[in-house]
This record gives structure tokens, sequence and C-alpha cells, in this order.
């Protein structure tokens, strides 16, 4: 499993800001990527399209990860894509990229009923980490390594970007069918607050760049400084792996936390999602 996002270029040392744009993009794609790792996926990868799409309910689940559309049939690929996750009875996201063809293919997207979420693409550089960052006394993190852990994680990642219920048994399901382990490209933590599990974190190793996603933390724990600690967790094991750059895609709510980290803003991203039947209450992207 881990081979199928295995670096192959080396890690990232080029700061310049295409390539740091690039590569944020490009570790999110490899993140939905994983979705092939599905038993029963309907998958499509050709000169067109990439996708992958589960059984799963959760739209991010249920991806369209590269669009290089030139032939002008937009349309019958994206009603083709819809049909597909109609048939499963599973939400859809459609990931936009700088390199996505045709560049306005959003007019398309919500012409069929997708509507936008989008984030800030941030990058920094491992070795200038602020250093003034105390760490949390009360905060306890340890590494998700069985699924017990898993299924506690899950419900604690759901219940801190305010999802509803039913979609926790979706993100056990799909992160645990990735597999746990330490040489595993993604892993996951889990932050105990004086002995209560309160936040979450995970990191993607791919295109040459540690990925930080996951970052949430329960409402009643919030503005305690969790979400900075929990992010500094995977930094440090990043760095420790011998990782120079790290990225993330940050909601309108999280660009404080990540910016006295020394996250610098390099982009923003959009994507589209389309529901099948009713809408999850308060859905948006939540920069994860």
């Amino acid at each position: 499993m881990a081979k199928m996002i295995e670096n192959t270029t080396g890690v990232l040392q080029d700061f310049s800001l295409d390539v740091l744009c690039k590569a944020i993009q490009r570790n999110r794609q490899a993140l939905h990527a994983l979705s092939r790792l599905w038993p029963g996926a309907d998958i499509r990868e050709d000169d067109e399209v990439s996708w992958c799409i589960t059984g799963l309910r959760e739209p991010f689940f249920n991806c369209v990860y590269r669009t290089n559309i030139k032939r002008g049939h937009v349309d019958a690929i994206i009603e083709d894509a819809m049909a597909r996750a109609k048939s499963r009875n599973v939400h859809l996201w459609w990931f936009i990229a700088t390199d996505t063809h045709p560049a306005n293919i959003a007019k398309n997207l919500k012409a069929h009923g997708f509507f936008p979420n989008r984030v800030t693409g941030m990058a920094l550089d491992l070795f200038t980490i602020n250093s003034e960052l105390s760490e949390l006394a009360n905060l306890k993190i340890t590494a998700v390594r069985d699924p017990d852990t898993l299924r506690l994680w899950s419900r604690i990642a759901v219940t801190g970007f305010e999802m509803p219920e039913e979609v926790e048994g979706d993100w056990f399901n799909w992160y645990g069918n990735i597999g746990l382990g330490p040489g595993l490209p993604i892993q996951h933590f889990l932050g105990w607050w004086n002995g209560e599990p309160a936040a979450t974190a995970s990191l993607l190793l791919a295109e040459g760049v540690a990925g930080i996603y996951n970052v949430a933390v329960v409402p009643q724990k919030r503005r305690l400084g969790l979400g900075l600690g929990m992010t500094m967790q995977p930094l440090r094991e990043a760095r420790n792996m011998g990782y120079r750059i790290a990225i993330l895609q940050a909601s309108q709510q999280g660009l404080s936390v990540y910016r006295r980290i020394g996250f610098q803003e390099c982009c923003k991203l959009m994507s589209y999602v389309w529901i099948s039947g009713p809408r999850f209450p308060g859905q948006t992207d939540t920069g994860r």
C-alpha cells in the first residue's frame, strides 16, 4: 500500500512559489488517490480525468482529483461522474488544481449543482518553525496504531469538524482500509487533554513534502491551544525523518494558528462538492 504514493522524486528543497503550489496540490491529490485501495472502487485514470468513487457517503472519499479535458465534452464527463456517484448513493468531490483543464470548468460544475469550497494552501520550511512555541503540559499526543484507537480518532475528528455523526463510520472504514503502522506514508495522531480524547491530526508523506491534514479539536476544548499543539506533532515527526517542507490547506479559522507556527500563504485552492440527496447540515470544506 505504501508504494502507491511512495515519494519517487526525493525530499523537496525548492522554495519557489510555483513549485510549492504544485507540491501542495499534488500532495492533496495523493490523499484523494488513496481511495484506489477501497474494495470495488470505481476508478478512472486516463489522459482526461482521474477519479475514485467508493461506497462511502462522505464526499471527500469520492473525488475527481485530476482533470485535463481537451476535446470539448466537459459536461458529458461531469454527468458520467455524477451518474456513477448517484448509482452508489454517495456524494462527489471535484478538486481543482492550477493545471486543471479547462480552466473555467467551475461554471460547468456550478451548472450541474456543485457548490464551491475554498481553502488556502500554505507551506513551511521545517528548519524555521517558531521556536518560541511551548508544548502544552496538559496535552498528550499518541500515534494511532490499532483499530480501536482509530475508531476513537474518527469520532473525535468528525466531532471536531462538526460533521454529522453518520459519517464517523466512513472515516473509520476509509482510513482503516489504508492501514495503520509506522511504515505507511499516512500517520494519525490523537490528542488527549487532561486524559480525555480531544483533538486529531494526520501526516501524509507524498510528493517530497509533509502534508498536514485532519487537524480538529472538539468544540468544548477549543481556545486552549490544542490545534497548534496537534499541528506541531506531525511537523516534528516529518523533520526528524528528514523532510524540509511541510504543507497544508487551511480554512479561514485556522489561518492565524498556522501563521504563528511559521506557515506562509502560497495559493488558493478550490473544490466543488455535489450532494446526492439531502445535503449534510453545515456541509463545508474544513481545510482538513
